[in-house]
């Protein structure tokens, strides 16, 4: 017996087996169930996610003799007919090499006929998009008034160019990409089933690499179990020309350390090992992508599946770099790989762009630079209101001082104020002094000395022990200095104080 390939071998039979495409499933099993079939279906999505598996278990189901909850029993002569190819009531035509309008109008021709064998015609095109306009436009008519008999089922990645008229005309049905999560599972049961070893890592590797494609998946694990008896990570790598990812982790590390040198010769030992240059360029790219992920938390498949160790080291590598700079990187290798296809020294381009990614690496974000700006003003405003504080403050201080030392001034005035309530003759004797020296509490003055009598002794300091014990008073007394008769012309004559003494003691001034 000849060899299957897994891709066959492990196809799809029953709508159970379809993986990742539950929505579609169940209403196809209803649809089913209740005989409501529409005339057209249109399966859209990703290569290898199952589209056209499920058109053909679709096209069983319509003409299974024993159908079970929606599902073709597989062990009727219509169901193994159509399985190995047989049924001539089930067309598939692929609509990249059938493109024309005469293979329409010939497939039109054969929808007006009755089924042979089976309940139901089924013609299912593959590639539908592929179709010429003409050719769109000869089906037109039997999709609008089909036989009863007749089911068409289109499948296609590019749905967008199917003609409107033609999409209006079919009940349209959208297939997803499948989740790692799922291929890998798969490839964990046709690995058990087929006494394959395997490590996690390599069947993560290889899910990642089939992008969401069940066939692909089954493709590379087919590819590797031919030459490797165990499904390694580094198998993975080394068949399918694929750089590994640890080979990213310290070329970004150089990158955060703004090692040039170290970035150059990376690469040229790269090349030297034979790597394709648009392959790094992409895959540089996708780390790049793994970094933003990393550094907002946000958890994928890809994410998911990074071995742990280089999960870890991503991760502390996305705090060196803003969101801003990841994007930027990531935009421009993007870039980089388009302009490769038109570059007539390649390698330069390259190296021309690592050279400029470690200089990328200080720029920040437009909201951090924006609030560092504000925090900026908020310090400048701070220091300009301190400075005015302070000033106020100095003038304040300058103010106070000032109204101190007008206080001070005022203290020898305040003192004779006070004497002349306390003893009028000392008062009055006090304010006509001369005035020597003054600094703060300390006044020397100048007396007659003929007023020894009156200023000497204790009375001076029992007043000022009474008003202010800070204030240091110096007497002086000249003998010829000072006319005595100013003292008491100047003040007592108007005293009310010796006014009285000299009404009541009927008493008078002497000059």
């Amino acid at each position: 017996m000849s060899y299957i390939v897994f891709a066959r071998k492990y196809r799809p039979q029953r709508f159970e087996d379809v993986i990742g495409q539950d929505h579609i499933v169940k209403v196809l099993k209803n649809a089913v169930k209740n005989n409501r079939i529409p005339h057209a279906l249109l399966f859209s999505g990703p290569r290898g996610v199952g589209k056209t598996s499920t058109a053909r278990i679709l096209a069983m189901a319509l003409n299974c003799e024993n159908v079970e909850e929606g599902e073709p029993c597989l062990k009727c002569k219509s169901c193994r007919d159509i399985m190995e190819g047989r049924d001539v009531d089930v067309v598939e035509i692929d609509g990249a090499s059938n493109r024309g309008i005469d293979e329409i109008r010939d497939l039109r021709d054969k929808a007006g006929y009755v089924a042979i064998s089976a309940k139901n015609k089924v013609f299912i095109i593959d590639e539908v998009h592929m179709l010429t306009k003409e050719a769109f436009n000869a089906l037109l008519k039997i999709l609008e008034e089909p036989p009863e008999h007749v089911k068409f089922i289109f499948c296609t990645t590019e749905p967008f160019n199917v003609i409107p008229t033609i999409l209006s005309r079919c009940q349209r049905f959208d297939f997803k990409r499948l989740p790692i999560v799922e291929i890998v599972k798969q490839l964990k049961i046709i690995c058990k089933d087929q006494n394959i070893e395997y490590e996690l890592e390599g069947l993560n590797l290889i899910a990642q690499m089939a992008d969401g494609g069940m066939r692909d998946a089954l493709s590379m694990l087919d590819q590797i179990a031919l030459m490797h008896k165990k499904i390694t990570y580094d198998d993975v790598n080394s068949i399918f020309g694929r750089l590994d990812t640890y080979f990213f982790v310290k070329l970004v590390q150089k990158v955060i350390e703004k090692d040039l040198k170290g970035i150059i010769e990376s690469f040229e030992e790269l090349l030297m090992k034979g790597f394709d240059i648009e392959t790094f360029v992409s895959e540089f790219a996708n780390y790049f992508h793994y970094l933003t992920l990393l550094k907002n938390d946000i958890t994928t498949d890809e994410i998911s599946s990074l071995h742990p160790e280089i999960f870890e080291k991503a991760k502390e590598q996305s705090k060196h770099f803003s969101n801003t700079t990841l994007n930027q990187i990531t935009r421009e290798l993007i870039e980089l790989s388009n302009k490769l296809r038109f570059a007539s020294n390649r390698k330069m381009v390259v190296e021309n762009q690592l050279a400029r990614i470690p200089f990328m690496i200080d720029g920040r974000d437009i909201d951090e630079i924006i609030k560092l700006l504000n925090e900026k003003k908020i310090t400048e405003k701070k220091i300009i209101e301190k400075k005015i504080d302070d000033r106020i403050e100095k003038v304040e201080t300058k103010v106070e001082e000032k109204k101190d030392e007008e206080k001070e001034d005022l203290i020898f005035e305040k003192f004779i104020e006070f004497c002349k309530r306390k003893d009028p003759v000392v008062g009055t004797a006090l304010e006509n002094g001369d005035i020597i020296e003054r600094k703060k509490e300390y006044i020397k003055i100048s007396f007659p000395e003929s007023l020894e009598y009156v200023l000497k002794g204790d009375k001076i300091k029992n007043l000022i022990r009474g008003f202010n014990e800070k204030i240091n008073l110096e007497i002086l007394f000249a003998k010829n200095g000072i006319d005595d008769n100013r003292i008491i012309k100047s003040g007592l004559e108007k005293n009310e104080n010796v006014l009285k003494i000299m009404e009541r003691f009927n008493g008078e001034i002497v000059y």
